[in-house]
């Protein structure tokens, strides 16, 4: 009875709040979101509505903030300025998710990011950096500096909207130099903290230089190679799909055939044969040396050691489930000493 009709609500209040024009802000900023899409965008070409589960997902995660939010008020850190406009160039300004102030009277900016379990998960592992989120913190304290000049870290707190566990990233920010650096990550899973001596460069000028090519080709009325597969999640949900891949089957077709390619082709396609063939092997011989570099460890009865240019260390992390025991897990880590 109510399953059917609250998407589509959501669908048709979407429809009637119409359609925003494009213009420079802090979430459109990252390396990551399309520039053919905002292209599109800017040239007012016609997009396909939002469904409603969509429109419902990111009013969801709005209220995951409100909620994170209400929590943070119960700490000793006073959350101050939420949404409050910040200009970062004459032609964008953005709205801050807070300020947090410590007991020492220390301001960091607050970013909140609500997110699914599988990209949580991508995170939490340390698999891939949020690029897109930790470029539009950078926008946010580059904006605060002319007002605030002493606010230089930001803390990008995530949230896994499936199993309401928290992801953090704490940042500084070398405005001067843009650069960006992950001073440590934290999860709320086993609360350590994992200095992962990560830097990014020229995230705000890249920004700066992403825009003026958007802004270039509306001007020229010209529309940039995709930047995706058709196959990438990006694709499948961007309003702009069905007409950015519509007829892409005919320019396939109209390419060359029977074409002699270079060596470099070869040797890629050589690799990419031989790759296909041994990842099974390889991720088996992995697990095999994991197994034979443990119980060397533990035969040696040493929980942490230098092998030549390597650190070596086994441990012991405690796993907190949902709703039974936290359960401990033994963890293998294999990583190059500095220098070496």
């Amino acid at each position: 009875m109510i399953a059917d009709i609250i998407l589509k609500v959501a669908e048709d209040e979407a429809k009637e709040e119409g359609e925003h024009n494009y213009s420079e802000r802090p979430s459109l900023a990252g390396p990551e979101r399309c520039l053919r899409q905002m292209v599109y965008w800017g040239l007012k070409y016609p997009r396909k509505p939002l469904p409603g589960r969509a429109v419902v997902i990111f009013d969801d995660s709005s209220w995951h903030e409100e909620l994170t939010g209400d929590w943070l008020r119960k700490t000793s850190y006073k959350l101050h300025s939420q949404q409050m406009e910040v200009e970062i160039s004459p032609t964008m300004k953005g709205h801050i998710d807070g300020i947090l102030t410590d007991l020492s009277g220390k301001d960091i900016l607050l970013e909140h990011k609500a997110i699914n379990h599988f990209t949580f998960g991508m995170y939490e592992k340390g698999k891939i950096f949020p690029i897109d989120y930790i470029t539009q913190t950078c926008l946010y304290l580059l904006g605060l500096n002319k007002i605030q000049p002493e606010l230089i870290d930001a803390l990008l707190l995530i949230k896994n909207k499936n199993t309401s566990q928290y992801f953090e990233y704490y940042i500084s920010y070398d405005i001067k130099n843009d650069i960006a650096k992950i001073e440590y990550m934290m999860s709320s899973t086993d609360c350590v903290k994992i200095k992962p001596d990560k830097t990014f460069e020229n995230l705000t000028q890249n920004c700066f230089d992403k825009f003026a090519e958007v802004n270039r080709c509306i001007k020229n009325n010209f529309i940039p190679p995709r930047q995706y597969e058709r196959s990438d999640w990006q694709c499948n949900y961007c309003p702009y799909g069905e007409l950015c891949w519509g007829g892409w089957e005919n320019e396939i077709e109209q390419m060359e055939s029977d074409a002699i390619l270079d060596e470099e082709m070869e040797t890629i396609a050589n690799y990419y044969l031989e790759t296909n063939l041994h990842l099974k092997e390889m991720a088996k011989e992995k697990e095999e040396l994991k197994k034979k570099i443990k119980d060397r460890m533990k035969e040696l009865k040493v929980k942490e050691g230098i092998a030549g240019k390597y650190i070596v260390k086994l441990s012991v992390r405690e796993k907190k489930e949902f709703i039974s025991p936290a359960s401990k897990f033994e963890m293998l880590s294999v990583y190059l000493k500095k220098g070496g």
